[in-house]
């Protein structure tokens, strides 16, 4: 091969070009404008663009031809491109020229677009043909960035009721007659940004009774009984559970509470219809209204009542009558009103009652307070007192409520008649009766006895009917004290909350006389004979029924609106595990009935 002197001076330029440009650095770097630092949050709709950046990290005095890509998420709109360069819009790719930059320049390239409703991505890459790869660090090459859509306002509009059970938001649930029934209505800004001139609406059905109605964080509420709307001044700016920085709780909620009963008399209720609007966008319209129906049932409840009394006082001597409600069941009764007629009617002043009772001289009519609601099952007692009159005293107990269906009416109403007492021949001084455990123990002391033979211990489980238990041998004739003491065993396990008991004096003569009776209360149930423990319960915890006698109990867990979240079929006489790991912190209810009676503890979750 002969070398000329041309191509010998060729070669060595070749050689010389190659030297310059092995060692380059080339780098790339993407910057994503108009967003919130730190987020890279783009409001929705507005410009926002990427600085696509080039750098030749070589310290000379000669330039590097660099080829550049950049490529954006398709479907831009409004694309800006600065330079030559252009956006395809069906690939994303954007199209840069050729350039060459001096060692240690750089080129930067901004590409802006309105922001879409998502996430855009950016990815950018520089080569050189003068550069060998070897020699250029390849980390540094490539980059990329990126923007997420910052969402608009999202109003979310929920609803709930509770009426004895839970009836959740867009759904039909039933309701007993003047049962109570707590509405719940939330107001929240889901999104990123704030909503301008919020509006809420409510209306539920017209002519309630209300209890209460409360706007939470000093907003306005009042209700037109007329029409049923409730008027919800607008909010100014609810600002959004998104933004950046995160607004104050009150800032981006709206909370309604109202307690009503429903009517007596309604057949159907109108539906409880809200939602919300706002001047601004709200790109998702489903969940901005919703609706509530609550369809009024008549409850069967078998309201028993029964008056209880002595059958004999002396005249002057205070006579004491208990004016005893059952719910027989099997629903809740509802506004359950109780009465007494007192026939003679003692005098105005005279007669002594619990809180919330009147009476009537002119009638002689006792009115307690009226019961919101009484459980099936329940027993309510109320009692009054008055000196004996000189004449037979007949007390009528009366019991009823808001409508029902009860296919026991007879037993709404009874009667008991004291007859006046006659002296007893012995001066009873004392007498007592208490429950110990399963008996019934009764004392007694007189002062002196004349004539006595003996005492006749006579029980009744339902204050009318009596029957000889026992007896005790009386003094005959004494002018000293006397004690007396009779146990009635095993009377608690009759099955009977409440046993009556009396004493039959008998004279030498067979004549004979009534004490005023007794009443013992024995109770089926007690906190010491189950426990619950740990409590309060982190995950677990363990209901004690070895206190209780075997047999199937029935455990419910309630949350303090009484709704059920929890139940259990459990044997008595031993210990049982309870999971409680799927119950929201706080209060809750644990009811225990069964065979031995019922019992409700308290339980905290942890």
């Amino acid at each position: 091969m002969v070398l000329t002197a041309g191509l010998l001076l060729n070669l060595a330029l070749s050689f010389r070009a190659a030297a310059q440009f092995t060692a380059a650095d080339l780098a790339t770097e993407l910057v994503p404008n108009g967003y919130i630092p730190g987020a890279n949050l783009g409001a929705l709709g507005s410009t926002v663009s990427f600085t696509f950046t080039t750098r030749v990290l070589y310290a000379g005095t000669f330039t590097v031809p660099v080829v550049r890509t950049l490529n954006l998420t398709p479907g831009l709109t409004n694309v800006v491109v600065s330079g030559a360069g252009s956006y395809n819009v069906g690939t994303g790719a954007v199209s840069l020229p050729g350039i060459s930059i001096a060692a240690g320049g750089s080129d930067v390239v901004t590409v802006s677009f309105t922001m879409p409703n998502g996430t855009v991505v950016a990815s950018g890459n520089v080569s050189s043909p003068n550069v060998l790869p070897v020699n250029d660090p390849q980390g540094n090459n490539a980059s990329s960035a990126s923007i997420a859509a910052r969402q608009p306002q999202s109003l979310l509009w929920s609803m709930s009721a509770t009426a004895g059970t839970f009836i959740p938001d867009n759904s039909t649930g039933q309701g007993f007659r003047c049962q109570q029934v707590d509405l719940l209505v939330s107001l929240q800004n889901g999104g990123s940004l704030p909503a301008i001139n919020v509006v809420p609406t409510l209306t539920i059905p017209p002519g309630l009774n209300i209890l209460s109605i409360t706007r939470y964080f000093d907003r306005n509420i009042s209700y037109n009984p007329a029409t049923g709307v409730v008027t919800l001044p607008p909010i100014a700016v609810l600002r959004g559970t998104g933004e950046i920085p995160a607004p104050a709780y009150e800032e981006q909620i709206d909370v309604i509470t109202i307690t009503f009963t429903i009517p007596e008399s309604s057949n159907t209720l109108p539906p409880i219809v809200g939602g919300v609007s706002s001047s601004t966008v709200d790109p998702n319209l489903s969940d901005n209204s919703s609706t509530i129906t609550i369809q009024p049932v008549t409850p069967t409840a078998d309201l028993r009542t029964a008056p209880t009394g002595p059958a004999s006082v002396m005249v002057g001597q205070p006579v004491t009558y208990t004016h005893t409600t059952t719910n027989a069941g099997p629903n809740l009764a509802f506004n359950v009103q109780r009465t007494l007629t007192l026939t003679p009617a003692p005098a105005a002043g005279t007669v002594t009652l619990p809180t919330g009772a009147t009476y009537s001289a002119a009638t002689g009519v006792v009115t307690f307070a009226p019961l919101a609601q009484l459980n099936a099952t329940n027993v309510v007692t109320s009692t009054i007192s008055f000196p004996m009159p000189n004449a037979p005293v007949t007390v009528t107990s009366n019991v009823g409520s808001c409508v029902r269906t009860d296919n026991n009416v007879p037993n709404n109403s009874a009667s008991i008649t004291t007859q006046v007492l006659s002296p007893l021949p012995v001066e009873l001084q004392d007498f007592a009766a208490v429950a110990v455990a399963r008996d019934a123990v009764l004392s007694w002391t007189t002062a002196s006895e004349l004539d006595n033979d003996r005492f006749e211990i006579e029980r009744s489980f339902d204050a009318h009917s009596f029957e000889r238990v026992g007896s005790e041998r009386g003094q005959g004739s004494s002018t000293r004290p006397t004690d007396y003491r009779f146990t009635d065993a095993g009377a608690g396990r009759q099955g009977y909350p409440l046993v009556y008991y009396r004493l039959r004096q008998v004279d030498g003569d067979g004549q004979a006389s009534w004490s005023p009776v007794r009443v013992v209360k024995f109770t089926s149930l007690s906190k010491a004979t189950v426990g619950l423990y740990p409590n309060p319960a982190p995950g677990r915890t363990t209901l004690d029924l070895t206190g209780l006698p075997a047999g199937a109990y029935q455990v419910r867990i309630l949350d303090l609106t009484g709704r059920e979240v929890g139940m259990y079929e459990l044997e008595g006489a031993g210990k049982h595990s309870l999971s409680v790991e799927g119950l929201l912190p706080g209060a809750y209810v644990v009811r225990v009935v069964g065979p031995a009676g019922n019992l409700a503890l308290s339980l905290v979750r942890d």
